[in-house]
């Protein structure tokens, strides 16, 4: 008994396994075909993952700058403070799903 690594979420199972334990995926008697529709799945499934969580992001920074603006009267209240945050949120989350997305290509 051996261990391989599977071929649609790369990590290391029992050669002697029918299927993934870890994302199911069949691995004795998996063609090239079936390999690369479930890798592409995988890829399309994170890809919109990632858009869902950059879209979260930039409307966390949209509503932390519509706090920000109308509360820019009281600069110590507490609703100032939270755009203030919810804009760095925002900004500093969608910067890294961005990078993440450049980088992964």
């Amino acid at each position: 008994m051996a261990l391989i690594q599977c071929p649609v979420c790369k990590k290391r199972v029992s050669s002697r396994a029918a299927q993934c334990s870890h994302c199911g995926a069949p691995i004795a008697s998996q063609d090239d075909e079936q390999t690369e529709r479930a890798e592409a799945r995988n890829r399309w499934k994170l890809n919109r993952r990632l858009q869902n969580i950059s879209f979260v992001m930039l409307l966390f920074f949209l509503l932390g700058f519509l706090l920000f603006w109308y509360n820019k009267s009281d600069p110590t209240g507490w609703k100032y403070i939270l755009g203030q945050f919810a804009m760095a949120v925002g900004f500093v989350g969608y910067s890294v799903v961005r990078i993440y997305k450049l980088v992964k290509k």
